[in-house]
């Protein structure tokens, strides 16, 4: 099940996400507006979110266990969502984007390594929603999730050849995999992402947590449809966006981030 923390975490990274996106649009057009006789003279759309308001539906897992233990049984609300397993799948993306190794795979290409590898999220959290659903240990998971981001880095030639020798290599190495395994079976909040900078004998990948833990929720409508209104809670958020460009400034010759009000 996932926690109350890890939604409310993902709503609004993907709030960032959304205008990370519509940024991105927004510099394709500049490119392209840039060179064209016509479209240069045309203002280039740029979307920007300021506000927005999210409505979120959920029953707490323990409620529900000791309120309808015959549902919550039947439901095996128990099992982990394909939900949590999406964000098992970011915090797996996330430590492979931090070696060195694989940033090397993607080095002297304009191929952004971070976008092939969330490309593969979907994917990657299939893998581990019906991996840990079977029953399956964590080095098989891993080895299809290997096979998973191998097959998207052979769709771009320049990488290929690079992926098909080193990425097993690096993927296979104990620290990585030790961490994989932490993300895959363990609570992720505490799973730190390994550095380069170790050497020798293998590191805990894991520390104890500093902070109680959070809610288990239920968030899947099918299950919610089937529950009492008495064990649903509501939870209303409302974000506020803050958009900043980087200028130099007469305080800073380097460059710096201001709020655009």
């Amino acid at each position: 099940m996932p926690k109350l923390n890890e939604v409310i975490t993902v709503i609004l990274s993907s709030l960032s996400i959304a205008q990370h996106q519509s940024n991105k649009v927004s510099k394709q057009f500049a490119e392209s507006y840039q060179t064209d006789e016509i479209m240069k003279y045309f203002a280039l759309p740029n979307a920007t979110m300021s506000e927005a308001d999210i409505t979120l539906r959920y029953a707490i897992k323990d409620m529900v266990e000791i309120a309808m233990p015959h549902l919550a049984t039947s439901q095996d609300i128990s099992s982990e969502s394909r939900f949590a397993a999406r964000i098992r799948a970011f915090k797996i993306i996330d430590l492979l984007m931090h070696n060195e190794k694989i940033q090397a795979l993607f080095k002297g290409t304009d191929i952004d390594a971070r976008h092939v590898a969330t490309s593969c999220i979907n994917d990657i959290s299939q893998v581990i929603y019906e991996g840990n659903k079977i029953g399956l240990d964590e080095n098989e998971i891993t080895k299809e999730i290997i096979k998973v981001l191998l097959k998207e880095f052979n769709k771009y030639p320049e990488i290929a050849e690079r992926s098909a020798t080193v990425f097993p290599k690096v993927i296979n190495s104990s620290e990585i995999v030790n961490t994989i395994h932490a993300c895959i079976k363990n609570n992720i909040d505490n799973v730190k992402v390994p550095t380069n900078k170790s050497k020798g004998g293998s590191k805990k990948t894991t520390e104890a947590p500093d902070t109680i833990q959070d809610l288990e929720i239920i968030i899947d409508n099918e299950i919610l449809q089937k529950l009492p209104e008495s064990v649903i809670q509501t939870i209303h958020l409302k974000a506020t966006l803050k958009n900043y460009r980087w200028l130099v400034t007469e305080n800073s010759s380097s460059g710096e981030f201001i709020l655009i009000s």
